[in-house]
């Protein structure tokens, strides 16, 4: 998790851990919880792959593919990292000018700060339901 700053284009320099994978191409999407998601192309094809395994009978579904497909933006990092951030992009996600990024094994996240810290204050309390499911099991965490 780090802290960026948006300049006054709406671009986002992103962290330099997580470039390499996003060079050839990536994609900005609205994600869950309100946040964005930010894929490396390859990596957003194949997560539309798995959404036409949902069952598109579900109301729900079809919201979230559609939302996917309607708010995905193809973006090329420029030689200094940076990708743009549609502003209907940074509404959606109440981004102004610091942005929380996360890593989220495939793909990154866009936060608020806001948001982030009501996101990690939720996920620690996971955390500490998770470790009392882990330790039922007799494994170690």
């Amino acid at each position: 998790m780090s802290e960026h700053t948006l300049d006054d284009k709406g671009r986002l320099v992103l962290p330099r851990k997580h470039r390499d994978p996003l060079r050839s191409g990536c994609v900005v999407s609205k994600h869950f919880d309100g946040s964005l998601g930010v894929w490396p192309s390859q990596a957003f094809d194949m997560f539309i792959e798995q959404t036409r395994d949902l069952p598109s009978t579900r109301g729900d579904v079809r919201s979230f593919v559609r939302t996917l497909h309607a708010t995905a933006e193809s973006q090329e990092p420029d030689k200094q990292g940076r990708i743009n951030i549609p502003e209907v992009l940074r509404r959606y996600a109440g981004l102004e000018s610091t942005v929380v990024v996360t890593g989220a094994d495939t793909h990154l996240e866009l936060w608020s700060p806001e948001k982030w810290a009501a996101v990690e204050a939720e996920d620690d309390d996971r955390l500490r339901t998770m470790d009392v499911d882990l330790r039922a099991t007799g494994r170690p965490s």
